[in-house]
């Protein structure tokens, strides 16, 4: 097998913190027009939650924005939900998004989990196709899901994530993508 251990790679995934949260904040409705989160649940899941974990990737250089992706995840007993993911506009489909995500999807696996599930707008297609790219299926539908605009929801899950085919696609799929963020980082994010 394959060894899973992430590297730190040139984009740091680190723990949310208090202090990421006005940039989490200003991006929040941007990404999520119609259900952002508020703060206060935010405040929440980093004090007083203990079965979450949530994280960041800072912008390092100048000019990069504080935050340039987050997103967060709770266990279930032995599986992990992915409660929301989202990478500053600027910075989508550059391949941070799925390199928090495989982080994310480390931390589930350190902490046990067998499977990640979460929930994607039926009309977010670049994100179903990065989760489905980590082989994430789909699995269901959620009516109504997102209640300001009605729309559904497809639940996507990541099964039988402590097995070696498992862990050894995510270990190519986490070398293609450090290889491309180094390629990113010394070309910036029009790259």
């Amino acid at each position: 097998m394959t060894d899973s251990t992430p590297p730190v790679g040139p984009f740091p995934v680190e723990p949310m913190t208090l202090s990421d949260l006005d940039a989490v904040m200003t991006l929040e409705p941007e990404l999520f027009v119609s259900d952002p989160w508020p703060r206060s649940v935010y405040v929440y899941e980093l004090t007083r939650n203990e079965h979450s974990f949530f994280r960041v990737i800072r912008g390092q250089m100048a000019g990069q924005p504080p935050v340039l992706a987050y997103g967060g995840a709770w266990m279930l007993y032995d599986t992990a939900h992915i409660g929301t993911i989202g990478t500053h506009p600027d910075w989508q489909g550059k391949g941070l998004g799925t390199w928090l995500l495989l982080r994310l999807i480390d931390e589930a696996h350190t902490r046990q989990a067998v499977e990640v599930t979460l929930e994607v707008r039926v009309s977010n297609t670049p994100a179903q196709e990065m989760y489905r790219k980590l082989g994430f299926v789909k699995v269901g539908r959620r009516r109504r899901y997102y209640r300001a605009t009605g729309e559904d929801a497809l639940l996507m899950t990541l099964s039988d994530l402590p097995s070696p085919a498992v862990q050894d696609a995510l270990a190519a799929i986490r070398a293609h993508t450090a290889d491309r963020l180094l390629a990113l980082l010394t070309s910036g994010p029009t790259a």
